[in-house]
């Protein structure tokens, strides 16, 4: 099979030395005119199309370094070699939406360096093959890419030697195909550099051992039922050839890896987890035993990709047991820092399925993102009086004052929750029955509550309302300055709440302070909670010690 293709191929050769001369001009190549122009001026003026080679000799009669294809729609491509001061570069030139010729595509790395120049052929618009021959003449490889999506991907090559374990490798989306002498096919998983500007020919793999040891896929991320679990990436293409400096964090002030140089290629596989600010949590592939978490600047992401912000649970957690910090959790594990019991400031950040938590600590002085077991760190019980305080001032209207003075607190641990009992001091009784609250004690979020202040009718104004007014005519002095304006400020207070459905006899005797300070609170209670046959226990007596001050 191997001489049928070698004769074919001498007799391309043959066929075209006719045709060509070798020349240090572009423009007496195959090209179109349009296309060899381009290779003339700009950036490429000092560049050369150089001749094929047998090994390191050129060899004149049998140059095509260079070829253009078309389809059937008219649509071309044209590739050329280029060679500049012993330096080759393989260019990929087509047409812009004007019709105008350019180069689309080169790399120095999709051909070898040195004296040995290949031959370029293409059979069709969308696919080109590159061929090397030996010192002999003898086709020593070749190798093919196609037009995929509007990319150039490399699709197959052959290895055209009797002593390689293997002649030819197809090249397809996450796995290699091997073909061994005997086209026996062994197909190793894994992504390799393929699409034109990442592909290179002197580290792509040619062997079943080589592959195993470099390729990687992108790990399928474990899932979890807890809150906080990192969401699925996204697998992000960027452009080639571009590396970017990682941090453990959103910063350049965070802790840098591999001893302050961790970066991540473009030219491997790139997940994409989400934004914290101007920052992007990615994992990326380094080797096939080395992978890592960590950050890079949001603005390099491509434009057409729209990442989507974090949602971390930045809680404090007590480190429970000694732990090593990893970046890398999901392959080799190796530590970037450490989490001993006694540390301050560390925070959970999130989880990574059920055996890793996500965190934040400051480790030597410096400020690191990563993974420890999800034993070594316990959520610390939340501040749950704070919200619960605020509640109680925001919501039922008490002010810190007599919160402070009068009102005594007692908190019951539940678990995963806290239940926080406000009670006036002089009634310890009613623990059980006056302000009851509870909290989660993960986050401190208030979850319920109840209060003795209620009739549980919804067409009454809230208790908040309802102390509004009555804090107002208490602190302001209303009610001591009843018939020298307070009457009427009271008045006023009930009429801007608009909730409050009054009476307007009532309200008028009011304004008119021919119902005393202490009829008007009677009045007031009685709009805000219906006849005192239906108050609690609570509320009658609340009712009765105000009535004591202002009979």
């Amino acid at each position: 099979m191997q001489n049928k293709r070698r004769m074919l191929l001498l007799t391309v050769l043959a066929t075209l030395a006719a045709l060509l001369l070798c020349s240090a001009a572009p423009a007496t190549v195959p090209l179109p005119a349009e296309a060899a122009a381009v290779l003339e001026k700009g950036y490429w003026k000092d560049y050369s199309i150089p001749c094929v080679t047998h090994g390191d000799a050129a060899i004149e009669s049998q140059n095509r370094p260079a070829a253009a294809g078309y389809d059937e729609n008219g649509h071309a491509a044209a590739f050329a070699m280029q060679q500049k001061e012993g330096r080759n570069a393989l260019c990929i030139l087509d047409k812009n939406k004007k019709g105008e010729w350019r180069v689309s595509a080169w790399s120095e790395k999709a051909v070898w360096q040195g004296k040995q120049i290949p031959l370029i052929e293409n059979e069709t618009y969308g696919k080109f093959t590159v061929f090397y021959f030996d010192a002999e003449g003898e086709l020593e490889l070749d190798y093919t890419f196609e037009k995929q999506q509007g990319d150039w991907y490399l699709t197959d090559l052959a290895i055209h030697d009797e002593e390689a374990p293997y002649q030819h490798v197809q090249v397809e989306t996450g796995k290699l195909i091997y073909s061994d002498r005997d086209w026996k096919k062994t197909t190793v998983y894994g992504i390799a550099p393929r699409q034109f500007e990442q592909f290179n020919l002197s580290s792509f793999p040619r062997t079943v051992q080589e592959a195993r040891e470099s390729l990687t896929l992108p790990p399928d991320i474990p899932g979890s039922s807890y809150t906080g679990n990192l969401p699925e990436p996204d697998e992000v293409s960027f452009t080639s050839n571009r590396k970017y400096a990682v941090y453990s964090g959103p910063g350049e002030h965070y802790l840098r890896s591999a001893n302050g140089k961790a970066s991540m290629s473009t030219n491997d596989w790139v997940q994409v987890f989400g934004t914290d600010g101007e920052w992007a949590l990615v994992q990326y592939d380094i080797s096939s035993d080395k992978m890592r978490f960590g950050y890079i600047p949001a603005e390099v992401l491509p434009k057409v990709y729209d990442a989507k912000p974090l949602s971390l649970l930045r809680q404090p957690v007590n480190v429970a047991y000694e732990a090593s910090v990893t970046d890398d959790p999901l392959n080799s594990r190796d530590a970037i820092g450490k989490l001993v019991p006694g540390m301050d400031n560390v925070i959970l950040l999130g989880y990574l399925g059920s055996d890793w938590s996500y965190i934040e600590a400051t480790v030597n002085n410096v400020p690191l993102r990563g993974f420890v077991p999800c034993y070594a760190v316990e959520t610390k019980p939340a501040d749950v009086l704070t919200p619960a305080k605020d509640t109680l001032t925001e919501v039922y209207g008490l002010t810190a004052t007599e919160l402070e003075a009068d009102y005594a607190t007692d908190v019951q641990d539940l678990g995963n929750t806290a239940v926080i009992y406000t009670y006036p001091r002089n009634h310890p009784e009613w623990k059980q029955d006056y302000y009851v609250l509870t909290a989660d004690k993960a986050t401190g979020q208030i979850t319920d509550s109840r209060s003795p202040f209620t009739n549980g009718y919804e067409h009454y104004p809230s208790e908040g309302t309802f102390r509004m007014v009555l804090n107002n005519a208490r602190t302001l002095g209303w009610l001591d300055a009843w018939s020298t304006g307070g009457s009427a400020s009271f008045a006023q207070a009930v009429h801007n709440c608009g909730t409050i459905v009054y009476d307007d006899a009532s309200m008028e005797a009011i304004r008119q302070h021919t119902l005393t300070a202490g009829d008007a609170l009677e009045q007031l209670f009685l709009w805000c909670y219906g006849e005192k046959a239906t108050w609690t226990e609570q509320l009658t007596a609340f009712y009765t010690e105000l009535r004591l001050a202002y009979p």
